[in-house]
């Protein structure tokens, strides 16, 4: 739960750039034998602003307390098709969901990603090239009286809030 209107203005104070601020369609792909999920490992189609990312990222392990993994990701043009492809393939939608990002880029490439889904407060997620860099960030920003956790927004959604993100709509 954040303050989104302080943020934004600190943000915009140190120069950081609007890169997205839209409602982002997600479809998580699993093998109809889940797979992925026992394998703690993601596939996942999305709009992005105006862009659309086909996604896999695997090796999931927390460095630091923070959540990293590898990632392969590739942009696509046509998101319905890459759905009915991808199901072709024998790959179910395991999850969809939407939400609404405002992502803010700062000049060393530090993202902040404020995310909203329907009737829950707003959170924050930080990508940062390491926890140290996460750490200042959150001085600077005076963002040490919120809460932080490595959880994927699945897992603060379920436990926080009671809410399960599949079918969350906009």
């Amino acid at each position: 739960e954040i303050d989104k209107a302080s943020l934004v203005e600190k943000l915009q104070e140190r120069g950081a750039r609007l890169t997205v601020d839209s409602v982002l369609r997600t479809v998580y792909f699993d093998t109809v034998n889940g797979d992925f999920k026992r394998k703690n490992e993601l596939f996942r189609l999305r709009t992005f602003g105006d862009k659309i990312e086909l996604c896999r990222k695997v090796n999931m392990r927390l460095e630091d307390g923070c959540k990293v993994h590898d990632e392969l990701e590739v942009h696509v043009s046509d998101f319905d098709k890459i759905v009915e492809l991808l199901e072709t393939l024998g790959y179910v939608q395991a999850i969809y969901f939407e939400k609404r990002r405002t992502e803010y880029v700062l000049e060393d490439g530090t993202k902040f990603e404020i995310d909203e889904f329907p009737g829950v407060p707003v959170f924050l997620e930080i990508e940062a090239l390491d926890a140290a860099r996460i750490e200042e960030l959150v001085l600077e920003f005076d963002l040490s009286q919120y809460e932080t956790t490595p959880a994927t927004g699945q897992e603060v959604l379920k436990e926080k809030y009671g809410v399960d993100m599949v079918g969350l709509k906009f």
